[in-house]
């Protein structure tokens, strides 16, 4: 560990952000959902961020409002630290959160977590991160899918397609994460608009028979994350009715060449290590492992 001495967690204000990019940047694949919520606003709440160290040199950090995304945790000093900065997080956590990140980080900081009355409902320790391949061997890849119809008709969602993608997103989170997200207020909802709004949602529709047309989303993809050049890729989902029929691999194709002309070269995406179709899906794209994640739902 590095030495170093530190008094507990400063919060910072997002003008004092770039040291702490600078720290994300050390970790690029693992820390990749720390440093573009960084970048989201413009300017947070007192407390929101928080370093350990000093605002010119943080050891570690974390957005901690609701969701904790922690950074650098390896790096501190002692215990002590390691206690204080768990104590705060705590304290800022909520019903329907996580805690994400790093897996080393995530690792070393739950046993504190517990300390402090947190409790999980779900762990999940091994989340590999992707890298999708580049150069010849994606150029092979998408020779093989570009003649499928899913290939051709993905497209970037707008805000006029919000009707056919909420419902597509909520099926996604209630599949991923166990309840509806609507029950818990307009969050999720702003969150799709979000993405929808920055032409970070991608999908493929049809007419409801496997056909073309607009009526339903078969295959959707995010861009959930972006910084340093890179794109890291959440809620993929097909609709049921459509696995298996190479719709998903063709598609996410697709997407990967989207991403690439307009939003980042590095395009990454980390996965449950138990959701073997997909893993499956993704292995036979050619992607690698570059880290591992680990999530805490609560």
């Amino acid at each position: 560990m590095r030495l170093f001495h530190s008094a507990g967690p400063h919060p910072i204000a997002a003008t004092q952000r770039e040291p702490l990019e600078h720290l994300c940047a050390t970790n690029p694949y693992e820390a990749l959902s720390l440093a573009h919520q960084l970048r989201r606003f413009d300017r947070w709440g007192k407390g929101d961020v928080v370093i350990m160290g000093t605002p010119g040199n943080p050891i570690a950090g974390a957005w901690t409002t609701g969701t904790a995304m922690p950074v650098g945790l390896t790096g501190l000093e002692s215990s002590r630290d390691l206690y204080a900065f768990a104590k705060y997080t705590a304290s800022r956590l909520t019903r329907r959160g996580s805690v994400m990140g790093p897996h080393d980080d995530i690792e070393i900081l739950w046993r504190p977590l517990e300390v402090h009355g947190v409790r999980a409902r779900e762990f999940r320790w091994n989340q590999p991160v992707l890298r999708f391949p580049e150069g010849s061997q994606w150029n092979s890849i998408r020779a093989a899918v570009r003649g499928h119809w899913a290939f051709q008709a993905l497209h970037a969602a707008t805000l006029g397609h919000y009707g056919m993608v909420m419902p597509a997103s909520c099926a996604m989170f209630e599949e991923e994460v166990g309840y509806d997200p609507q029950r818990e207020g307009g969050g999720y909802a702003r969150h799709v608009r979000e993405l929808l709004n920055f032409g970070r949602t991608f999908v493929v529709t049809d007419d409801g028979h496997g056909g073309m047309g607009l009526s339903r989303v078969v295959f959707k993809a995010d861009v959930g994350s972006l910084a340093h050049d890179m794109a890291g890729l959440t809620g993929v989902w097909t609709h049921p009715e459509m696995r298996g029929l190479g719709i998903a691999r063709a598609a996410m194709v697709a997407v990967v060449d989207a991403i690439r002309v307009s939003m980042a070269t590095t395009v990454t995406l980390y996965v449950n290590d138990f959701n073997t179709p997909a893993r499956r899906l993704y292995d036979s794209l050619g992607a690698s492992q570059v880290g591992t994640m680990s999530t805490i739902l609560l």
